[in-house]
């Protein structure tokens, strides 16, 4: 028997504020959109044995880009990187607490590719979105290879 619990939410990085989300949703704040962050506390609630990720499109959005701790440096390996942050959090945290039982299962997914259409540019995504994202299922392999991690793409 499984007790799915879901945690999604459009426009999650893998682990940078996103200050650019407040036109879609009110009240929202930059630190809401933060993978990583909004991770540490639904885990630590669920203590799942199966944990399932797929993160790292909202990467490539052209404002994300665009911050200077992208800058020269966003592709596929690096967003890959940044989703494992996640996964090895998870692991650290079903280690060391009393109420995980078992052994934790991760799967990290790949995002799908992105597509350049009006409605994507419209969402903020470009063609170098496009193009990073064909490199998503060969650096999330790599990534999930190197940290012992189950891997699926779409």
């Amino acid at each position: 028997r499984l007790n799915l619990v879901e945690s999604g939410l459009c426009s999650r990085t893998t682990c940078w504020d996103d200050p650019n989300n407040g036109e879609w949703m009110a009240g929202a704040e930059a630190h809401f959109f933060n993978g990583l962050n909004h991770f540490i506390p639904e885990f630590i609630n669920a203590t799942p044995r199966w944990l399932i990720i797929l993160l790292g499109t909202n990467d490539l959005k052209t404002n994300m880009r665009r911050e200077a701790k992208f800058r020269n440096k966003t592709n596929a390996s690096v967003i890959a990187n940044n989703c494992a942050k996640i996964a090895l959090k998870a692991q650290e945290i079903h280690k060391g607490s009393p109420f995980c039982e078992g052994n934790l299962n991760i799967v990290i997914v790949a995002p799908p590719l992105v597509r350049y259409n009006p409605l994507m540019i419209e969402l903020g995504y470009d063609e170098t979105s496009v193009t990073i994202s064909q490199d998503f299922a060969n650096a999330y392999g790599k990534m999930c290879e190197e940290h012992g991690l189950m891997f699926a793409q779409p």
